[in-house]
């Protein structure tokens, strides 16, 4: 499913785009040494990235994706989405490091804070429908959907639920396809 994608991406822009002011090819040849284009086209990716994300949430709740589908997504998202966070974790800890720069890692933080915001919204919908479904307890599908909105913790999250929801699914193929 495509709409996976721009929220796949989305913890990737930050380093992404300071790699573009950071590099002097890029800005002078490319961008004409203006940053304005490059925000704008940040701004669009994380809005796509957040309609894609809602689009999910919808998907999931309304049953076009059933709560293994759902659920299998998300845990992969998650996983693609490693290499990112460690990049970003990186970088926010130079940020503070430094003296004047340590203002920046308040917006790692809070770009931090949206990515797992619009990676666990998919996730969410996938754990309601489960439990609609009943697939999952009412005490795990709390669990779980904290957990999506934890970071680091959502990964470990992400995996016991698309589990546990995969085995009280068994082999029904209405709900494992």
């Amino acid at each position: 499913d495509l709409l996976w994608i721009p929220v796949w991406l989305f913890p990737y822009l930050a380093p992404a785009c300071l790699y573009c002011l950071y590099s002097s090819t890029l800005m002078t040849e490319v961008l004409h040494s203006n940053a304005l284009p490059l925000f704008q086209l940040f701004i669009l990716l994380g809005l796509l990235a957040l309609a894609a994300s809602v689009a999910l949430l919808i998907r999931a709740l309304t049953g076009r994706l059933t709560p293994v589908q759902a659920l299998r997504g998300n845990a992969a998202l998650k996983l693609l989405q490693i290499p990112a966070y460690l990049i970003l974790f990186g970088m926010g800890t130079l940020l503070v490091l430094a003296l004047f720069t340590a203002p920046f890692a308040l917006i790692f933080l809070l770009f931090d804070g949206v990515s797992i915001l619009l990676c666990g919204l998919p996730g969410l919908g996938g754990l309601l429908r489960a439990r609609r479904e009943g697939l999952l307890d009412t005490r795990h599908t709390v669990w779980y959907s904290v957990l999506q909105f934890v970071f680091c913790l959502d990964l470990v999250g992400a995996l016991l639920a698309y589990r546990r929801v995969r085995r009280s699914a068994g082999n029904d193929p209405s709900i494992c396809r």
